[in-house]
Order: structure tokens, then sequence, then C-alpha cells
């Protein structure tokens, strides 16, 4: 299972949402990055995910070590998947998949989850439609190949 490029999830929430998000929490802060930066403290949090509050300060914090580089979007989505202290997490589109196993007998692709629940309208959107969502831009890529 890799990160699916081409999904709801790494476009919609984290290139766009969540970058929102830390942008203004940047923004806010203006003007106090250099008191900020000598406050740090550079011990691991274990925050995991993206679901406790304190991780957009985790964010700020990252963007005070890295500068602007850190919201990037191949960088960004490091911090996205597994929370800010994630070191490395990459996305893959298939035809980045099919470059990779290009030398192997054959390669099947099979795309999954889309947590629509998790989300206020969620709870009013039928299950067809959320199944057909999460093969088509959903967060997770199955690679099924024989070498």
């Amino acid at each position: 299972m890799l990160y699916h490029k081409n999904s709801f999830n790494y476009y919609v929430r984290i290139l766009g949402y969540m970058r929102l998000r830390v942008l203004l929490k940047i923004l806010k802060r203006l003007g106090k990055w250099n008191e900020d930066l000598n406050t740090l403290d550079d011990r691991i949090k274990g925050v995991r995910g993206n679901q406790d509050k304190s991780v957009w300060q985790l964010h700020y914090e990252q963007f005070l070590r890295q500068g602007w580089s850190y919201l990037k979007p191949e960088s960004f989505v490091h911090h996205c998947t597994d929370g800010p202290e994630c070191p490395y997490a990459f996305v893959f589109s298939k035809s980045d998949i099919a470059k990779l196993f290009s030398h192997w007998q054959s390669v099947e692709f099979r795309v999954a989850h889309f947590p629509i629940k998790k989300y206020r309208i969620g709870k009013f959107v039928p299950f067809g439609i959320e199944k057909f969502l999460a093969s088509t831009i959903g967060w997770y890529l199955f690679v099924y190949a024989k070498k």
C-alpha cells in the first residue's frame, strides 16, 4: 500500500486545507518568528496523525526550523500523513508505480479508503457513493505485482 497522489486527501485536504491552516498560523505569528525560534524545544512530541489540536503548533515549529520550503508539496506531505514529526512519507500516482515496476511481469492497482464519514456531510452519503469515491480518489493505492 502506498499513498495515492491523485486523491482527495492529497489535493484537497493536505495541499489545500492543511497548508492553508498552517499558513494562517504562520501569519498570525508574523513578527514573532525569531522570538519563537529561540524557544523551540527539540524533544519529539509524538503527536501522530492530525487529530490532536496541538498538531498546528507542531507544524508551525517545523516551519520555523525549515522555512518556507516546509510548505512545498514534496516536503509538506511528509508531515501530514503520520504527523508533523514524520520524516518521510511519499505519494505516488499509478504512472509512477508503472515506471517503478516496469520490469515486472504484471502490475495491477486498486484505489481505496475515502473516509467520508469523517466529514459532516458524510453521514448523508450513501455507501455506494462512498465506495465509488474510494475506488477513484481514495487515499490508499494498493499495488499487486508479479515478478
